[in-house]
């Protein structure tokens, strides 16, 4: 249901199925609200399992859908990533261990997202007090529907808490890309490891 061609306000949803004899039944409706979007601001997509931005733009922010990591917090959505396919830890506290909060992707000179762009991704993490142990690996893919990720660069944090990590790059070709963020106490760098402490994060947006 694509709701940006859709009026603001109330909508009443429900789906029949029909079976090979004709028969059908339908669901018990449901009413949902369509309210306005800020530009640049992701929603959280629930066939991909991950927020996405949709339309042209010059950035994505993932707003606070992705605060906390798993159960602590909770995180909404948990885990965020496409098709549910990385787990994040189970164990810790919410921001006092550790956690990425959020993800923006924007390019650095205010124009639309496009293939050939340089673009800056700014992960806002919450790192742990014995922080020097803390990285945050950072990886991007020109295919969300099927994503092959490709490695980006490893960063650590300066202080204990919350603060923004970001590096830049530029946009492959693909209609439809997406970075992963993935925030670690120890271990070494990999698009989707195991960890207690581990949080996994995807931002989706596209690229006209």
């Amino acid at each position: 249901w694509n709701t940006t061609t859709e009026t603001l306000g109330s909508h009443t949803l429900a789906a029949t199925a029909y079976d090979a004899a004709g028969l059908s039944r339908t669901s018990t409706p449901v009413v949902v609200q369509v309210v306005a979007s800020t530009p640049g601001s992701a929603v959280y997509d629930a066939v991909l399992k991950a927020p996405r931005c949709s339309g042209p733009g010059s950035s994505c922010d993932s707003g606070t859908l992705l605060v906390g990591c798993g159960t602590r917090g909770p995180e909404p959505n948990q885990p965020n990533t496409i098709a549910g396919s990385c787990a994040d830890g189970t164990g810790g506290t919410f921001h006092a261990d550790e956690s990425n909060d959020r993800i923006k992707v924007s390019t650095l000179d205010g124009s639309a997202l496009a293939a050939g762009k340089t673009v800056r991704i700014e992960a806002t993490v919450w790192a742990y007090s014995g922080f020097s142990s803390d990285k945050l690996d950072l990886y991007y893919t020109a295919n969300a529907a099927s994503p092959v990720w490709t490695f980006l660069a490893t960063l650590s944090p300066t202080a204990a808490g919350a603060q923004v990590l970001s590096a830049t790059y530029t946009l492959p070709t693909g209609s439809l890309q997406a970075v992963r963020a993935r925030f670690r106490y120890g271990g070494s760098a990999i698009a989707c490891g195991t960890g207690t402490f581990n949080d996994h994060d995807d931002l989706i947006f596209e690229v006209p």
